[in-house]
């Protein structure tokens, strides 16, 4: 291989290798256009909002991506300024304490007793752009449990895409917000249903 094809290739891999353009951004993930829950009544009790876990590639400082099934790379110059199940974990605790579902929301670390327990496990988060510009996929898992008796009271998966507006950073970072407050709408729906189920 002469030493012109050696450059190109290398230049190749370099480039799929990861994304960005070259200038570093920190992006903060937000919710941006919470739904309107429908009217509901106030449970009376005490819901406690457990930190976001993951074991996932994707609970990334860098935004991550896909470009083939089962395989993941990572912006070079996009990071997020948590981790996302950590900025996840505060944006759900702030939506759940605004919708007045229950009459007293704590998060995870705080002080108090609890008789409802919400935990969530971010399964993935990552911009899909096996076709540009892509989109960008959250998939969580989130479990109700009665505290008193240990006993799991509701199970779900939720997914939400958004589409990209342009195939950049600063489009990934922006379809993530709208794909987060659409998965927090699916969740805030989710729990004000089970909640009532329970009784």
């Amino acid at each position: 291989m002469s030493r012109t094809l050696l450059l190109l290739s290398v230049l190749l891999l370099a480039a799929c290798a990861s994304l960005g353009d070259g200038v570093h951004q920190v992006y903060v993930l937000e919710d941006r256009m919470p739904g309107v829950l429908a009217p509901h009544a106030t449970r009376p009790e005490v819901l406690r909002v457990q930190a976001t876990r993951s074991n996932s590639y994707d609970d990334n400082p860098d935004l991550v991506f896909s470009r083939a099934p089962g395989v993941r790379g990572h912006y070079r110059y996009a990071q997020w300024s948590e981790l996302p199940s950590t900025r996840m974990s505060d944006l759900l605790f702030a939506r759940l304490a605004a919708s007045q579902l229950y009459a007293t929301v704590l998060d995870g670390s705080g002080d108090g007793s609890a008789q409802r327990r919400l935990t969530t496990t971010l399964l993935a988060f990552y911009h899909d752009a096996r076709a540009q510009p892509g989109q960008a996929v959250i998939r969580v898992r989130a479990e109700l449990y009665d505290v008193a008796s240990h006993r799991l009271l509701a199970r779900a998966e939720f997914t939400q895409t958004a589409p990209l507006a342009r195939y950049d950073a600063a489009g990934a970072a922006a379809a993530f917000d709208r794909a987060e407050s659409g998965l927090l709408d699916q969740l805030e729906r989710w729990l004000a249903g089970v909640s009532a189920a329970a009784g």
